[in-house]
């Protein structure tokens, strides 16, 4: 791509999204943005707008846009280690809220325990049963030890929720 096309395609992207004007400077970040709007299905624009979103602290965007990515192409590395790990995340935070709830009764009532109970299966089954599902798409495609390390903690919180 030849540098008028690029000052072209930089100077639409500022007049339809009516937004501070962007440079030259900050074409690394806007830069896969600006290939989307030619090819909005491209996977390896669509890693690039992700993996530039994680760098800007927008795990919520880089999620949705992996999760398209996945829609295209389901065995793609990058978005499976990044739901996977994600979803580990976010279920480990919850997990800990949870916990810390929990020991802040000074004698909980067996309707207490049993809701806590509820909250750490719910947290088992929609937190770290889709990462698992992610890391084990990982681990049959790349052998990864982080990825296997993360899933046997996953095994023994199961262990751990189910006893």
């Amino acid at each position: 791509m030849n540098i008028f096309k690029l000052s072209h395609l930089v100077a639409n992207l500022n007049t339809q999204k009516k937004r501070p004007e962007l440079s030259f400077q900050s074409l690394p970040f806007t830069y896969p943005t600006i290939l989307l709007q030619k090819s909005p299905n491209d996977v390896n624009c669509l890693v690039s707008c992700a993996e530039m979103e994680v760098c800007r602290g927008r795990e919520s965007e880089a999620l949705e846009t992996y999760r398209k990515v996945l829609s295209l192409d389901a065995d793609n590395l990058a978005a499976n280690i990044f739901i996977g790990n994600y979803l580990y995340l976010k279920a480990e935070r919850e997990k800990k809220q949870l916990e810390a709830d929990y020991k802040k009764i000074s004698a909980p009532t067996r309707m207490q325990y049993a809701r806590y109970r509820d909250g750490l299966s719910r947290v088992m089954s929609t937190g770290y049963g889709k990462a698992r599902e992610y890391l084990q798409k990982v681990i049959s495609q790349f052998p990864s030890t982080e990825a296997q390390k993360t899933l046997e903690r996953i095994k023994l919180i199961e262990k751990e929720v189910n006893r």
